[in-house]
């Protein structure tokens, strides 16, 4: 098996393959950031017919390249790039950094450090990651303008407005205010494009709930059965934490199609759920009968 490792940049990525077995590079070839640089990429490295890719923060600037490699099929590890630095400070030269250097320490942490998570196509979990992230931008965004919108009253009504502020009841209190001057004039038509700005936040908050309740009765997630757990905290559970129970089940599935006997004690020990307590200094027993013959409670003062 051959570990091609990938350093990616914003404009280049560089590929470099390392026999795991002698742990030193064989080749190495860097490419500009397109589809048809991807193919010649990808070409290159059909000479190893036994192939597994390394890419360094495989979520970030190579989550591009990582899709298109998972959908023809090829096997792709993530490496962070704090693995692929301390690789690089351990190793022979330590200071030396290039692109192929750190495609090559990608490599080897996938080879020899155990750092390497291996990388899944997208599935539903990644869309409603999705819409959870544009959920919280348009919560954000909302705040912001009200919290403007707070600080222009309160210079136009004796008091400001009350906390609990929405766009309707935000309008109801601007057209009660008579401006005077062109600082209050300012201040009334800035409230007003606010309370504009405010009901389309609105608006798009109610579309993406809507989205996110679509998408999760598409995915056939049961967790909304539960009481008190709506679509908008099932998709953020969901996407903040995956969903390890449902590929889990997926797997035990198969294996026991394909003719396999699964142990349900054996299946416990895989629960994604945390199960027991982790000990941080190891497993101990309290003694709670003293040695004979030593008292109990006795204070010992040295002489």
């Amino acid at each position: 098996m051959m570990l091609i490792g990938i350093d990616p940049h914003k404009s280049t990525h560089t590929a470099t393959a390392v026999d795991p077995e002698a742990n030193r590079d064989h080749a190495s070839i860097r490419i500009d950031v397109t589809f048809q640089e991807y193919q010649r990429m990808l070409d290159w490295a059909c000479q190893w017919p036994e192939r597994r890719w390394a890419v360094e923060n495989a979520r970030g600037l190579g989550h591009h390249l990582t899709s298109w490699l998972l959908a023809r099929g090829e096997q792709v590890v993530d490496v962070s790039p704090s693995a692929t630095a301390r690789v690089r400070q351990l190793s022979r030269g330590a200071g030396r950094k290039n692109d192929r250097i750190d495609a090559a320490a990608a490599a080897c942490v996938a080879a020899l450090q155990g750092d390497a998570r291996p990388v899944q196509r997208e599935n539903s979990t990644d869309a409603l990651a999705l819409l959870d992230e544009r959920r919280s931008n348009l919560a954000q965004a909302r705040v912001r303008a009200v919290n403007q919108l707070h600080a222009l009253l309160r210079a136009l009504l004796p008091g400001g407005a009350p906390r609990d502020l929405s766009a309707a009841k935000a309008e109801q209190l601007l057209e009660t205010v008579a401006p005077v001057g062109s600082a209050e004039l300012t201040r009334h038509t800035l409230a007003a494009d606010l309370i504009a700005e405010i009901r389309t936040w609105d608006v798009k908050l109610k579309d993406n709930a809507k989205a996110m309740a679509a998408l999760v009765a598409e995915s056939g997630g049961r967790l909304t059965d539960t009481p008190g757990i709506g679509a908008v905290t099932a998709v953020r559970l969901l996407g903040r934490t995956g969903n390890p129970a449902v590929d889990i089940t997926k797997v035990v599935n198969d294996l026991i199609e394909e003719g396999w006997e699964i142990d349900p004690v054996d299946l416990a020990t895989i629960t994604p759920y945390i199960t027991s307590k982790i000990r941080r200094f190891g497993t101990w027993h309290l003694d709670m009968e003293p040695p004979d013959g030593q008292a109990v409670g006795q204070l010992r003062l040295a002489a």
